[in-house]
């Protein structure tokens, strides 16, 4: 008898727990990845920019008025599979619509970060708060270094003009996220970012 409810209970915990398990779920291009209490969530960002400029965007993200376009369009406009979590974009310093030209080529589906002379840096303002950042670039050079940094996390200096991913799990997750090329030794500002992932939780 005893051993009878010995193996009931175990059962009884066994399926409880699985029931408090993770299970992940793809939806309208969210990952969530369902716990007990809350659900992780992914905007896996892209872009097709209205008009590919020589001109930067304004610090508020719209367009320089220069590129002449009716009505005026700003990032966010410009942004797939916002799923809504960015609400704003600003600060934006040396941020210019795409490539002409250049680098690792011209490019009408990503943003161009720095200058010859200037590092590139952006906000994010998110309506839930971000633990982990996934970026999608390539480097101007394809010998001199370039290296981004999300918030207080700074990534590895790289040089490759082919796209790839590199993964910032933040040390402080916040709804306000901060990308910003840096000028790593005798290194370039410049390098150009074709898609953001942006993981996170919020309750259910």
């Amino acid at each position: 008898m005893k051993k009878r409810l010995v193996s009931y209970i175990l059962i009884t915990v066994l399926a409880f727990g699985g029931m408090l398990g993770i299970t992940a779920v793809r939806n309208n291009g969210f990952i969530n990845n369902v716990h007990a209490d809350k659900t992780e969530g992914l905007s896996s960002i892209a872009f097709t920019i209205a008009k590919v400029g020589t001109y930067a965007y304004q610090a508020d993200g719209m367009h320089d008025t220069r590129d002449n376009l009716s009505p005026n369009k700003s990032i966010l406009d410009e942004m797939n599979n916002n799923n809504g979590l960015v609400t704003s974009i600003s600060n934006l310093q040396t941020v210019y619509p795409g490539n002409s030209s250049g680098g690792p080529g011209a490019a009408s589906d990503a943003l161009k970060f720095g200058g010859s002379s200037a590092v590139g840096t952006l906000t994010l303002s998110t309506q839930h708060v971000i633990h982990k950042v996934v970026i999608r670039f390539a480097t101007w050079s394809a010998t001199k270094n370039s290296q981004l940094k999300v918030n207080d996390v700074a990534g590895v200096a790289v040089a490759r003009q082919a796209y790839d991913d590199e993964t910032f799990t933040l040390s402080t997750p916040s709804d306000s996220i901060t990308i910003a090329s840096l000028y790593p030794s005798s290194g370039d500002r410049r390098l150009l970012i074709s898609r953001i992932d942006l993981y996170h939780y919020c309750s259910i």
